[in-house]
């Protein structure tokens, strides 16, 4: 399992799944619980911008393969001239909920186009479903036909709706 790279000095060689994390401001630590998931895959965040971004980091974003969109509204042009002046290609994801992260997950490994790292990609996601589905079950039970209303504002609405659904209500 290859380590993350955030806060450490420049790496010595890039790998073929090395990729930036684009908009992960990391407010609530959720970076800290998909990151492991893809350290797993063999994937390395070679640079965030900018939650737990470092200047060290970001000075060599440039080698990464891909750049991953985490907000949707941030730095979308930033990605955009990367992909103009490096050749980066980018994916817009959210890691809000089950069936969020799953889908950022396949689309990750889709856009580096390994064989062998989606065949693992789905292998991983069909073993955190099983347990996460176990761990869910008292939540689904409890929500089962019920209904939310939900007024966050923001532009993460539409995440939380879809980590809300996972546990069984209707938004």
């Amino acid at each position: 399992v290859m380590e993350s790279l955030i806060g450490k000095k420049e790496p010595e060689f890039t790998t073929p799944f090395d990729l930036n994390l684009i908009g992960e401001y990391n407010v609530t630590g959720d970076m800290w619980q998909y990151s492991p998931l893809l350290e797993r895959l063999g994937i390395r965040v070679l640079s965030t911008l900018s939650g737990d971004g470092r200047i060290e980091s970001i000075q060599y974003a440039h080698r990464a393969k891909l750049n991953v969109i985490v907000c949707a509204k941030s730095l979308v042009t930033f990605t955009r001239k990367m992909n103009e002046k490096y050749g980066i290609p980018f994916v817009s994801v959210s890691f809000y909920g089950k069936n969020d992260t799953s889908h950022a997950l396949r689309s990750i490994a889709e856009a580096f186009g390994d064989a062998e790292l989606i065949a693992k990609t789905e292998a991983l996601i069909q073993e955190e479903e099983a347990k996460l589905e176990e761990k869910l079950k008292p939540y689904k039970e409890a929500f089962a036909n019920k209904k939310c209303i939900l007024n966050t504002g923001g532009n993460k609405s539409w995440s939380i709706a879809s980590a809300l659904q996972d546990i069984g209500l209707k938004v």
